[in-house]
């Protein structure tokens, strides 16, 4: 998740933006500073899948083709830092998977005002001993979610939260977007995925007026 905003008050130097989330990682932005310029909260970091299955151990090939493919102790992993296809022209089994979605963006602040939250992380999924028909397996790399605006308002609520991550009818609910410096305050809930599962929700602003509080996340990821 992203880190909070600074409160005004505080010691110089102050960032003029929240910190951008990891990219692949699913990481919550920063939330926008309450003091200095742009205030805009950090974008939310995107999402990954990786794909591992077992092979045999005097012959290393690959049996499908997609992503950054490398091997480990003789698997072969398939990584995806964008969209793209996971092909297999037989049948694998003994598949593993890990995926994540994309996250939070951070809140905005407004001017003289109290910091953004921050966002909340993208939805984690992993499992083990899966088998894979032949065929082509369609991958979406969930983006992370934009900064809230520098006047603190929720005109981008749909931009700030993180998108969603898919493979193999699986899905990864991006990260809630932080809560801006304005009515009304909260963070925003993570994006649903499958099985019930959704992203982290983002943390409330800075302002803390009540009943203001944090987006809320889901079971499943």
């Amino acid at each position: 998740g992203g880190a909070g905003a600074r409160v005004p008050g505080t010691s110089p130097p102050y960032p003029g933006r929240g910190a951008n989330g990891t990219s692949n990682l699913g990481g919550g932005g920063g939330g926008g500073p309450a003091s200095d310029y742009p205030k805009t909260g950090g974008q939310g970091g995107s999402g990954i899948v990786v794909v591992r299955y077992q092979i045999g151990s005097s012959v290393i090939t690959a049996k499908a083709t997609g992503g950054l493919i490398s091997q480990y102790n003789n698997k072969i992993i398939h990584t995806f830092f964008s969209p793209g296809t996971f092909q297999n022209p037989a049948s694998i089994t003994d598949v593993e998977y890990v995926m994540v979605g994309g996250g939070g963006g951070g809140g905005g602040a407004a001017v003289n005002g109290y910091g953004g939250g921050g966002g909340g992380a993208g939805e984690y999924k992993t499992a083990s001993g899966i088998t894979l028909p032949a065929a082509p397996y369609a991958v979406v790399i969930g983006a992370g979610g934009c900064g809230g605006d520098t006047n603190g308002g929720q005109s981008a609520e749909n931009c700030q939260n993180g998108y969603t991550t898919s493979w193999n009818s699986i899905s990864c609910g991006g990260g809630g977007g932080g809560g801006q410096d304005s009515p009304p305050y909260t963070g925003l809930d993570g994006r649903p995925g499958s099985s019930s599962g959704k992203g982290s929700g983002g943390g409330q602003s800075g302002a803390n007026n009540a009943p203001a509080g944090a987006g809320t996340g889901g079971p499943g990821g």
